[in-house]
């Protein structure tokens, strides 16, 4: 297995405890360990943004997938909560480190390319939106996740003394 975050294997000891998969290599997810990832993830955003950062969420009149630019979000009557924003950001992020481990991928060098490639975007050619998202150079290329995947799966090959 690949190098892991102190993070990932209390989240990991956490899904085995748990009775779930915590798969040793790269694996597809099955349609059922996808949707609850997703449920997961749905939920405790949706309980962060609205209970922690005091946002409420509408959808807006739309049949079909969601995106975000079909939401309106409103700060109004509502309130702050900086002990509800920790903990959901925390819990957040348990759960997408679980679903990391849920597909059988570490977690430790593929943060360090996305994070490094995130710094990178400040380079030549970058703006900042008017509400301060940052919007990267048009020659701005993404971070290699999939060497980072196929390097996980070879590593993986190497221990099990599989091809």
């Amino acid at each position: 297995m690949s190098e892991t975050t102190e993070h990932y294997d209390r989240v990991r000891l956490f899904m085995e405890l748990a009775g779930q998969a915590t798969p040793e290599a790269p694996t597809e997810m099955d349609a059922e360990t996808r949707e609850l990832r997703a449920r997961l993830l749905i939920e405790e955003v949706f309980e962060t943004i609205q209970r922690g950062l005091g946002v409420q969420i509408f959808a807006q009149n739309w049949w079909g997938p969601i995106n975000a630019e079909h939401l309106y979000l409103s700060c109004e009557n509502e309130q702050y909560d900086p002990i509800e924003l920790l903990d959901g950001c925390c819990d957040v992020k348990v759960i997408t480190t679980g679903t990391l481990i849920a597909a059988g991928l570490t977690d430790a060098q593929p943060q360090r390319l996305v994070d490094d490639n995130n710094l990178a975007k400040f380079g030549p050619g970058h703006s900042i939106r008017d509400d301060g998202k940052l919007i990267k150079a048009p020659d701005h290329q993404p971070p290699a996740l999939a060497a980072e995947i196929h390097r996980q799966r070879a590593i993986t090959c190497e221990k099990s003394g599989g091809a």
